[in-house]
């Protein structure tokens, strides 16, 4: 995965490493949180500015970008609701914003996460579908 970007650093409480290991050690559903890796890892605690992740089918963009989401939550720099997340696809927008509902529900499981409640994991996600995008180079251009 490539960040296009700022990497300005922030101090967090969490790292995503303790977010996801806490996750992880929940009886319940931890067996189902899956490890990150040192580059989702670079996305996930990455300024707080928009960005750009370009990465190919299954390299874990979608589990990269609500875990994101997961980091900015339970760090306190954002709600879900000030969260908008992008997708080129319905289906991916659709998977996006059911996972990252999930992943909240659980975070909000936990002792140090109490501030997040059920009323309160609704992040926006939306397709983008008026734009065609080539990967390499990045350029994108309007379609009718």
């Amino acid at each position: 995965m490539t960040l296009i970007g700022s990497t300005d650093l922030i101090q967090p409480k969490y790292t995503p490493e303790q977010i996801i290991a806490k996750l992880q050690a929940h009886p319940k559903f931890g067996s189902q949180i899956k490890p990150i890796t040192k580059h989702q890892s670079a996305i996930i605690s990455s300024g707080l500015e928009p960005a750009v992740v370009i990465a190919g089918a299954g390299s874990g963009k979608t589990e990269t970008m609500s875990n994101r989401v997961l980091y900015l939550v339970a760090n306190g720099f954002a709600t879900p609701d000030q969260i908008l997340g992008l997708t080129f696809t319905r289906k991916a927008a659709g998977e996006l914003s059911v996972r990252i509902r999930k992943r909240l529900r659980q975070l909000s499981q936990l002792p140090e996460f109490g501030h997040i409640t059920s009323t309160s994991t609704a992040v926006t996600t939306h397709h983008i579908n008026k734009y065609r995008c080539y990967y390499l180079p990045f350029i994108c251009r309007q379609t009718t």
